[in-house]
């Protein structure tokens, strides 16, 4: 492969971030198998397994674009700590359970509701977050590394799931999930500050005047506000050309 396409690997923070979620994602494609292996084993019902499905993504569907707005307006990697921390405590007490026999259909059913509806807060936050940790002469090629990276998660979690389930029981599946959120909260503890990503000469470059700048995920850029105009200027002794270089550019802060 050539190394044009790694290039996005030398950024420390996406580095971190992708190892992450490598982990991070296996686990959960082993407690996906791992639950609908244990509906099964509860019911014997195929329409069960369908039901915990829905009440998993039926959430992330329903709170999808609230999700996305409360990532555009809260610091990313704060968030994404959150989300980890909680659905590493979810899969941590589906595991319990099952290692105790305490587990019942219901409580799948609700474990997996939640899960859903943390789910929908913590994807946006992770998409967006890649876009802030390499910038945008970067982007694509980060988006790239990232969706092969998580297709390859996804095919390899099942299989070491199928191990765990046969050798340890479902529990075991469940534990290693709630272990693997870990690996993500970690990177992001040591990633270093993220800065605004460098295409401040965007302008010079031929960008179509106006656009509106990319926001750091440390919200250390401030814009001015105003009722009618949001954050560009409002000055009634500006020109609108103006007003549109002054929201083109972050504060001088970043």
């Amino acid at each position: 492969m050539p190394a044009r396409a790694l290039r996005s690997l030398q950024v420390r923070n996406y580095r971190l971030f992708l190892t992450g979620q490598l982990i991070s994602v296996s686990g959960t494609a082993m407690q996906q198998v791992a639950q609908d292996w244990l509906v099964v084993q509860l019911t014997g019902r195929a329409l069960s397994v369908a039901l915990a499905s829905v009440l998993q993504l039926g959430p992330v569907l329903a709170l999808g674009p609230l999700g996305g707005a409360v990532a555009d307006r809260v610091d990313r990697r704060r968030l994404l700590v959150t989300t980890q921390a909680v659905l590493a405590l979810l899969a941590l007490a589906l595991a319990l359970l099952a290692f105790v026999h305490a587990i019942r259909l219901w409580t799948v059913y609700l474990l997996a509701g939640l899960l859903g509806c943390v789910t929908a807060f913590d994807m946006p936050a992770r998409s967006a977050l890649v876009g802030d940790l390499v910038g945008a002469d970067l982007v694509a090629n980060a988006v790239a590394l990232n969706t092969g990276a998580l297709n390859a998660a996804r095919a390899v979690g099942p299989a070491i799931a199928a191990a765990l389930v046969g050798a340890l029981g479902v529990g075991a599946a469940f534990l290693v999930n709630g272990l693997s959120y870990f690996a993500v909260i970690t990177g992001l503890r040591r990633m270093d500050p993220v800065v605004p990503p460098a295409d401040h000469s965007e302008r010079g470059r031929g960008a179509r005047p106006g656009a509106r700048p990319r926001r750091c995920a440390g919200r250390c850029c401030s814009w001015p506000r105003s009722p009618r105009w949001g954050r560009t200027s409002r000055s009634s002794s500006r020109s609108w050309s103006d007003r549109r270089f002054t929201a083109a550019l972050p504060s001088s802060r970043c």
